[in-house]
Parts: C-alpha cells; sequence; structure tokens
C-alpha cells in the first residue's frame, strides 16, 4: 500500500500538482561556492550533498532563470560527481559561466534575475534545492540574497544602484570602436582573398595526403572538396565565411526586408520543412484534420535541400510566406527562421520529428561537444512546442531556450497511426506480400541512432553489429531488418547466403511502418522506443560505448532505470539475453504511460484545434 502511495504522490508532483522537498524522500543541499558577475558574465560555482545511489551514473542540475514573466531553463555544467566513505551520500560539483544578456531574447535592464537550482537524480527530482550561502553579499557589480516563494528558495541577483544609474557610453567612443571593428574585419577579408591561391594548392597537397585536412570534408570528393578546403582555410585566418552559405543567408534576408510591410493574412497556415520534400511524418496528420476547414489558405514549402544550397526561388518563398502566415509549422531546426526576425502577429509552432524525450538536444548540451552557444537565436522563437505528454515538458523548454508555458502537451501527430488498426493490418500484409519467405519468421528490426554531432558528421561502427554472427548465434530465429538513421553513411554488408532473411531497409522506407511487424527491437540510444512502446515490443538495448556516450551527448533521465527492456554491453550478453528471451518486458508499460498522456489517436486534432485556436485569436 505504501508503495502506490508513494507512486500516486510522485505522479501529482510530475504532473506539477506537488513538490518533493529533502523532508520527502531524497535529501539534498546546496551550497552556493561562488557566484559572481563581471560585464554582464555571470560565474556560478556550486557543492551539492544529496542521498547516493550506485545506480545513477549521471545526475542533472538545471538553473531555472526568472525575470518578471519570463523564463529560461539551463543545464548547470557538472563537473565532478563522487560517493562519500559511507556510500550513503555523494558529492556533485558544477560550475559555469551565464551570459545575462543572453537569458532571454531581449537583454536584462536593470531588473533582478531569481534563480532556482533543480536537481534530478535517477527517479528523485527536486524542483528548488535547498539553498545556503552569505546572505546579502555584494560581488562585483551585483547583490546577492536568498529569498523564498511558495516553500521554493531562490537566489536573486540585482544591479548595485550605481551601475543601474551609470551613465550610457559615449557615443563617440562606441563609433570609434566599431569603425575600427569594420575596417580590421576589411582588412582581414582582402587578406583572405588574396591568398586563395594558396590555399588551392593547400588543397592539391591535402588531397595528396601530404598535408592534413579537416576531418568534417574527409568524405567531400571532386571540387566539393576543394571548394571546403579553401573554405575553411579562408575562415581560420579572416574568422569569417564564404561560398553559398553566407550568399544565401544574405539573400533571405534581403527577401525578408521586401516582404516585411506586406500584412498578414490571418486565415494563412504554412507548412515548412528542411527536413522532408513530401507531406509525410507530423505534418500529413495535421494536414488532414486543417484541409476540412475551407476558411484556411494552406500553403507548404517542403525541401530537404540544405539552407546553403536552397534555389533562390524557394528562399523568395520562404520570406513571402514567413512574413504573411498567421501560424507557421515546422518539423526540425529551420535554419532561416533564426536569421528572420519573426513578425509581431506571426505564430511559430514546432511540432519536433521525435517522441518523448531521450536524448539531449539543444541548449541542453551546453558545454558538452558540438553544444551550442547561449547566445544563439536556434529555437528561441518558437511560440508553441508540442510534445507527448507533461512529464517531458522542461526538458524541452530547457533544449529549445523557452518559457515552460510555451510548451504544450498535445500528443505527437504521427503517433495516431498507431490507433487504426486497419493501417497496420494492411502494412503487415504489404510487407509479407513483399517477403513471403518470412511469414511465421520472427522479425528483429535493427535501429541504433547515430554517432557524432549531426548530419554531417554521423556514423555508427559497423564492425560491432555482425549480422551473419547474429543470425547464425541465434539459430536462425529471427529474420533481421537494418535500419539506420538517416545521418548514418556506413553500410552493413549483407551476407550473400543470408540476403532473404537479412534485409536492408535504410533507405526509402517508414520506420512505423517495419514496427507493425517487428517482433523485437534492438536499439541503442534511438527515440523509436517511444513508438515501440505504443506496441508493446519487447526491446533489447546495446550500449557497448554507453560511458563515452554520456560523455558526450547524455540523456534526460538516468539511462540504465529509464529504458523499457534489458540492456546488453557487449556481443555475448546481446546474444545471452536474445536466446534467453530475456527481454524486461514487463518494465514497459510503466514506460509508456510516463511519455505518452493520452493514448487515444487523437494527437492530430489536439495539434490542429491549437492552430484554429491562434487563427481565430483564442
Amino acid at each position: 500500500m505504501l508503495y502506490f502511495i508513494r507512486i500516486f504522490l510522485k505522479t501529482l508532483f510530475v504532473k506539477g500538482i506537488l513538490m518533493y522537498t529533502e523532508d520527502d524522500y531524497f535529501n539534498a543541499n546546496l551550497e552556493i561556492k561562488e557566484a559572481y558577475t563581471d560585464n554582464e558574465q555571470l560565474t556560478l560555482s556550486a557543492r551539492l550533498v544529496c542521498d547516493y545511489s550506485p545506480l545513477v551514473r549521471s545526475p542533472r542540475l538545471t538553473v531555472c532563470f526568472k525575470c518578471g514573466e519570463k523564463t529560461r531553463f539551463l543545464p548547470f555544467l557538472i563537473t565532478s560527481y563522487f560517493p562519500h566513505e559511507d556510500l550513503k551520500t555523494c558529492t556533485i560539483i558544477a560550475d559555469y559561466t551565464f551570459d545575462i544578456n543572453y537569458l532571454f531574447l531581449k537583454p536584462v535592464d536593470g531588473g533582478s534575475v531569481s534563480l532556482r537550482f533543480d536537481l534530478e537524480y535517477g527517479d528523485n527530482y527536486i524542483q528548488g534545492v535547498e539553498l545556503k550561502y552569505n546572505v546579502d553579499t555584494v560581488l562585483g557589480d551585483h547583490m546577492y540574497y536568498i529569498s523564498k516563494r511558495d516553500s521554493v528558495n531562490y537566489l536573486e541577483i540585482c544591479k548595485k544602484p550605481e551601475f543601474v544609474s551609470k551613465k550610457q557610453p559615449n557615443r563617440l567612443a562606441l563609433f570609434i570602436k566599431h569603425f575600427i571593428s569594420d575596417v580590421y574585419n576589411f582588412l582581414l577579408r582582402v587578406i583572405g582573398y588574396i591568398c586563395i591561391p594558396l590555399f588551392l594548392i593547400d588543397a592539391v597537397m591535402a588531397k595528396l595526403s601530404l598535408t592534413g585536412y579537416n576531418r568534417k570534408i574527409s568524405s567531400r570528393e571532386g571540387i566539393l572538396f576543394f571548394a571546403d578546403h579553401v573554405r575553411l582555410r579562408f575562415r581560420a585566418i579572416t574568422k569569417q565565411d564564404i561560398g553559398r552559405g553566407r550568399s544565401k543567408r544574405n539573400l533571405v534576408s534581403f527577401a525578408a526586408g521586401l516582404f516585411s510591410n506586406i500584412k498578414i493574412k490571418q486565415n494563412r497556415v504554412t507548412f515548412l520543412s528542411n527536413r522532408r520534400d513530401d507531406l509525410s511524418g507530423n505534418f500529413e496528420y495535421i494536414y488532414n484534420i486543417l484541409k476540412q476547414d475551407e476558411s484556411l489558405d494552406i500553403q507548404m514549402l517542403l525541401d530537404s535541400t540544405p539552407p546553403h544550397r536552397m534555389s533562390n526561388k524557394n528562399i523568395f518563398k520562404f520570406a513571402k510566406l514567413y512574413s504573411t502566415s498567421a501560424v507557421v509549422i515546422v518539423d526540425d531546426f529551420y535554419e532561416f527562421t533564426s536569421i528572420v526576425p519573426k513578425k509581431e502577429g506571426v505564430k511559430l509552432i514546432q511540432v519536433w520529428h521525435a517522441c518523448g524525450a531521450f536524448k539531449t538536444f539543444g541548449f541542453s548540451r551546453i558545454g558538452k561537444p558540438g553544444g551550442p552557444r547561449q547566445a544563439t537565436p536556434h529555437h528561441r522563437c518558437y511560440d508553441y512546442v508540442v510534445v507527448s505528454s507533461e512529464n517531458i515538458r522542461t526538458y524541452y523548454a530547457e533544449g529549445f531556450g523557452i518559457s515552460l508555458d510555451k510548451v504544450v502537451a498535445t500528443g505527437v501527430p504521427r503517433t495516431d497511426i498507431f490507433f487504426d488498426e486497419n493501417y497496420k493490418e494492411q502494412k503487415r500484409k504489404e510487407f509479407f506480400e513483399k517477403h513471403p519467405n518470412l511469414n511465421g519468421k520472427k522479425i528483429m528490426l535493427f535501429a541504433p541512432t547515430f554517432r557524432g554531432n549531426g548530419k554531417l558528421t554521423g556514423s555508427y561502427p559497423v564492425k560491432k553489429f555482425d549480422l551473419k554472427t547474429v543470425y547464425e548465434q541465434t539459430n536462425g530465429e529471427y529474420a533481421i531488418i537494418v535500419k539506420l538513421h538517416p545521418f548514418i553513411k556506413d553500410k552493413f554488408k549483407i551476407p550473400q547466403e543470408y540476403k532473404d532473411y537479412i534485409l536492408e531497409y535504410s533507405e526509402n522506407s517508414e520506420l512505423n511502418d517495419l514496427l507493425f511487424v517487428t517482433d523485437l527491437l534492438i536499439s541503442d540510444y534511438s527515440s523509436a522506443i517511444f513508438e515501440a512502446s505504443l506496441l508493446n515490443i519487447s526491446m533489447l538495448f546495446y550500449a557497448f560505448d554507453l560511458n563515452e556516450y554520456i560523455a558526450s551527448r547524455d540523456f534526460y533521465c538516468e539511462y540504465k532505470s529509464f529504458l523499457p527492456g534489458k540492456i546488453a554491453y557487449d556481443m555475448q550478453g546481446f546474444l545471452r539475453a536474445v536466446n534467453n528471451k530475456d527481454f524486461e518486458t514487463q518494465k514497459i508499460e510503466e514506460f509508456r504511460n510516463k511519455f505518452f498522456d493520452e493514448q487515444d489517436g487523437g494527437s492530430a486534432k489536439r495539434v490542429a484545434k491549437l492552430v484554429q485556436n491562434i487563427i481565430k485569436g483564442q
């Protein structure tokens, strides 16, 4: 009975109804060792002591900044984590330097900023950890003190009066400063252009392996290799860029200026994507609902071409639609929305392509390899972000650098298909008609995610998963379907003798459709596990590089306790789990209920309703 009461209270907390404190089930205290501001840079260093669990490998500390109605979640970088001798408590050391001017889209102007420290340690979550700090401390150009609101501890930071009333900088001095900077950058650019012949010679030497080259262009061939090599050398010297990317950014800014004075069409809804060329994914399900409303003017620009290669025609089309639509819907990062200022009256909705919250992304990766700068405008212009459950709203607010109230738990539209029995049966029938030899045979779907920082560097070490060995060592019980992430350029070599039972489906296939015929999903850190949980598919996680992945990417939840299945760390453990049917399927239901609030196939209708309410001004 006590167990169920605890689970009930935990659910209330996750929904935002109750909040853990150190008097409940978990003790934690945070001592601020340093808080100092200099030139709008806030340096924070803290030591946190809490209860210890050997199962927790990557605790998370988050700082919630508040200024009036504005909020911003940012990760507090953990630099050290170790248990005490008694193995009952542990210490977490965190420090980072935040830029106060770039906490929010508009700089903080003389007002106070409140900081709340949230801790996620395994299954425990504390909103507003108990703070220790010298009250009424003055350091740098700010004052610090601790306040308590609604039983939550905040560190208050406000400017000293003499800094608030400080005179504005001398305009002549600013002009001279900017003039010198512009002249210097111009001279650097001239030098860069003069050196281009030398860069071309260097590119030839690099192609002949006589000198080194940037690994980012290792896959380039022909003229693309030489062009990218010259561009990177130019940027290294001038700290500026040349090439199509720069010209396309300039063009989109120019085009946006042309359309900036055109009135917004209050019934126009536009779908924008740099991810897909066709009406599929979340877009398809939202469109199928919205098209029934004949009063709407629905427009689309679906072009998977990278922004620096997009046609000039589509750049002008983007500028026009982005300036004249009442609602704009995107399904991934769309670079031009970060370049062109969003007009007042235009609402931008992000229907992110992934379900749940697994790997950290966006601003949650600050301080990690390949992570963004705090000041980058990417993602921060969204008016709404739709997610699958209340439990993950904070993660998306942090990842996108937006206020929590902008994240709405409507459900993910494309998951509606998992509740359509006719569609599922149709896809099963189509698959087995294409592969009649697999009728009655179990299907293993191998769908790992990529390693690297994105599309240009995505990879997977194919030698780590020997298809022939897996098929033979599991006695041919499973046919194997390989479905790699689109960013992975490495390809598996299918054994010729098993080509009828080991299938390559990485290209031109829909992952969801493959899940309808899957008996066992093999993954690692892929968000495909969320969709698989809706179908109650058994899962096995092959995480041979878990420590490296945590160090470079990390997760929102503790990996070991979060997953709805068994974890194998090497091929021997993997094969043993498959042969013993050791998949820990009892974890799936709790996982599914945590990450999906509404399991009714009505997510697209809820997103469409959000769009219609915006159009109506509600």
